[in-house]
Parts: C-alpha cells; sequence; structure tokens
C-alpha cells in the first residue's frame, strides 16, 4: 500500500513479520536498533484517533492536539 503525502508517494516502512518482530522490538528495548515508531508518533495517532470519534460524535470539525 502506498500513501500520497504532500503530493509525493511514500512507501509504508516495512517491518519483519513472525517471530523476527519480537526480536527487533527486544533489540530496540535494549538500544541495539533504531525505534522506528518514536513514542511522539504514537502520542499524535491517539490524539488524531480521539479527534476522529469527537467528530463523529459532534457531527462537526474537531480540532487536533489544541492545534
Amino acid at each position: 500500500m502506498t500513501h500520497h503525502r504532500a503530493g509525493e508517494i511514500v512507501q509504508p516502512l516495512r517491518l519483519p513479520e513472525g517471530p523476527e518482530i519480537h526480536a527487533a522490538w527486544a533489540a530496540t528495548i535494549r538500544g541495539e536498533a533504531t525505534n522506528e515508531s518514536p513514542p511522539a508518533a504514537g502520542i499524535a495517532v491517539a490524539e488524531l484517533s480521539e479527534a476522529i470519534y469527537e467528530s463523529a460524535r459532534q457531527g462537526q470539525t474537531v480540532r487536533v492536539g489544541g492545534r
């Protein structure tokens, strides 16, 4: 699946499948690998998800993260 951002095609990050994903996660925790999904990205997704549900509930546009 591809995505478009600012007119450019963006390829999603390829994560290991199966048991390898657990090894990659453990390596990140141990500081042996780079965290490709920093906490700020998770917070942004949570804020966006909450705004989507609130927008549907209210039937109007909702600002994300107070912006």
